[in-house]
């Protein structure tokens, strides 16, 4: 064309993608309204809601790991699951502790633009920190997809705030749709970038899912907006204070240094329990991590109301009380359920020489998964209320006291025969969980009594 330089298109013509862009995506919209006025979803299923999606992060991890084994090659497959289980481990950094300040931030003022704020400090600032601390990371550990796991990292984390946001709303329909459109985007996109290059290494299934998370935050976040869901607000968006910025650090940090003990407790079962220890805690702790979830779920359905009731210093003893039982009987339901269908798993499938043994490891370590559960109303509200410092170094002191006992187990030979250490480790960690519990629940109780 004329007076146009190579290469570059004309404004007109630019304008008329845009528009054709934009009505799509708009017809897009108009029909995910329509499929939600149409189908009537039973009652029981739209209770079950914030159970269901508290699974599915967990859930879709595990898929997109077993997915992408199909295309990977096989001498990828280590460095892929290590890559992306270390991308977990950041998130809690970078994402969890934004996610967590910002349902406090939302009893003060609710409004989309506090969720655009924390997210853009989540981006900004938890991705700067998590870049540092990869980039350290990678001075001892092979990262061979480093710029695109550190760009996972930071979508990931703009979507835990956007899980936390919804969660405040008790919007659980649309925080459904959203994990649905994220999976659907990313096995589509997986698929065409397969048939079309004919190989999907690791580092395009990172950029891919990045691509999911966002793509489908924007869509659930325009869905809310056209039903009037999300009201124009007059505050700006900028990044958060200082304030809460080290608040939203310390408890990513806290939250990471919780999850760590899980990073190392397999490699320490494996060194002093041998390969069968291994395969049972393998198996149990997947079984058993389902515990979670319900637990979860039912504290995101009284998220808002917990987080207002701690801003208003007004403690309503029924409320917390009826989440205190609704956990225990969760609990006390389903692990011995679970602790006999992982023996019954054990006892039918696999292969195993001391069954005794492992029986009491599965007993063990359910208890010390059950025992992390049972505090989780103390665990949320102690952030809520000012005292996620005294939470980050109670972490901080019980990861390394598990860290010395992993080393030392590796240094000192003789340490390999204390078998019995196995057994001890997640007893001891469960009476750590319950006193952990008690100990917030007695700050908690404090925090109001200063009202």
């Amino acid at each position: 064309m004329d007076g146009v330089p190579s290469g570059v298109v004309p404004l007109p013509v630019a304008r008329i993608a845009i528009d054709a862009y934009t009505l799509a995506f708009a017809d897009f919209i108009i029909w995910l309204q329509e499929i939600a006025f149409m189908v009537r979803l039973p009652s029981f299923f739209l209770r079950s809601l914030p159970i269901v999606t508290a699974a599915t992060p967990g859930a879709f991890r595990i898929f997109v790991i077993t997915f992408a084994m199909f295309f990977i090659a096989n001498e990828e497959v280590v460095a892929f699951s290590t890559q992306y289980t270390l991308a977990a481990f950041f998130v809690m950094i970078s994402g969890i502790g934004f996610s967590t300040i910002l349902v406090k931030a939302m009893a003060e003022e609710d409004s989309v633009n506090t969720f655009l704020s924390y997210s853009l400090s989540s981006f900004v600032v938890g991705g700067l920190v998590s870049f540092f601390i990869l980039l350290t990371v990678s001075w001892f550990l092979i990262i061979p997809d480093f710029l695109s796991l550190f760009l996972l990292i930071a979508s990931t984390s703009v979507y835990q705030v956007f899980r936390n946001y919804l969660v405040f709303k008790k919007d659980f329909y649309r925080l459904l749709i959203n994990d649905i459109l994220i999976g659907l985007f990313f096995v589509a996109c997986v698929l065409s970038v397969y048939f079309l290059k004919g190989e999907v290494d690791g580092s395009s299934i990172f950029i891919i899912l990045s691509i999911s998370y966002l793509v489908s935050l924007c869509a659930v976040l325009i869905w809310r907006y056209c039903q009037a869901c999300e009201p124009p607000s007059e505050d700006g968006i900028a990044l958060i204070s200082k304030d809460k910025t080290v608040s939203s650090l310390i408890v990513g940090l806290s939250n990471a240094a919780s999850g760590g003990v899980s990073f190392i407790l397999p490699s320490f079962y494996a060194a002093l329990g041998g390969g069968e220890i291994a395969v049972v805690a393998s198996i149990a702790a997947l079984v058993f991590s389902s515990i979670s979830a319900v637990p979860r779920g039912v504290i995101n359905n009284g998220t808002a109301d917990l987080s207002k009731m701690i801003l208003a210093k007004y403690f309503d003893e029924q409320f917390v009380l009826r989440l205190r039982r609704k956990v225990r009987i969760i609990i006390a339901a389903l692990f011995p359920s679970l602790t006999l269908c992982v023996i019954f798993y054990l006892y039918a499938f696999v292969e195993i020489n001391n069954f005794l043994a492992s029986f009491v490891f599965v007993v063990a370590l359910g208890f010390y998964i059950a025992t992390a559960q049972l505090g989780v109303v103390e665990s949320v509200m102690i952030n809520l209320c000012g005292y996620e410092r005294q939470a980050f170094y109670f972490n901080v002191v019980v990861f390394l006291c598990v860290l010395v006992v992993f080393i030392t187990s590796a240094l000192f030979p003789a340490m390999k025969n204390a078998s019995f250490i196995v057994y001890l480790l997640p007893m001891l960690l469960g009476g750590v969980n319950i006193f952990r519990m008690l100990w917030y629940r007695q700050l908690v109780t404090r925090y109001f009594a200063t009202a």
